[in-house]
């Protein structure tokens, strides 16, 4: 029997959640809003998905890429930032740890990750492992149209847009 598999974009879902909540800029994140944003929208994921195999994938340092191209995504990294900036990314780390400790500790949500690759890569790969089933990946970042590209069996939803 075909079974409904979820896998969410776990680091572009937190980065989702740091602008989600009611107030105020990204800047005045509170301590904790992160998490509960995120347990909101895994709350909401899984009412709205009812997935019977619910994956959480998470980035590792994309090696093979670094050593084709030791700039990749380099440009991201920003430069002489103020003490306000600082201390919102001290606090948007701290919050992405907890959060990443909580899905491999008390979430009821299976942590996928490998040292050397992407989450889209390890996605992938649990979309060819899952061809039989319904797969569902949650993200808006656009490196995921190439599973659907490929796999029959794979929706990609994006959450900013709610559309496939």
């Amino acid at each position: 029997m075909s079974k409904k598999v979820v896998i969410l974009d776990g680091y572009n879902a937190i980065h989702r959640c740091r602008f989600n909540w009611g107030g105020g800029s990204a800047m005045d994140m509170g301590e904790y809003q992160m998490v509960y944003n995120f347990i909101q929208l895994i709350n909401a994921t899984a009412k709205d998905f009812s997935p019977d195999i619910f994956y959480f994938a998470i980035d590792g340092r994309p090696t093979a890429r670094l050593e084709i191209f030791p700039d990749y995504k380099a440009n991201r990294k920003k430069k002489d930032l103020t003490d306000e900036e600082i201390a919102y990314w001290d606090s948007f780390r701290r919050q992405r740890r907890i959060i990443v400790e909580l899905c491999k500790e008390a979430i009821p949500v299976t942590t996928v990750y490998h040292p050397d690759e992407e989450a889209d890569d390890v996605a992938y790969k649990l979309c060819k492992q899952h061809s039989n089933d319904e797969v569902i990946v949650i993200t808006n970042d656009s490196d995921y149209i190439q599973i659907i590209n490929e796999l029959d069996n794979v929706k990609v939803f994006n959450p900013m847009k709610r559309v496939y």
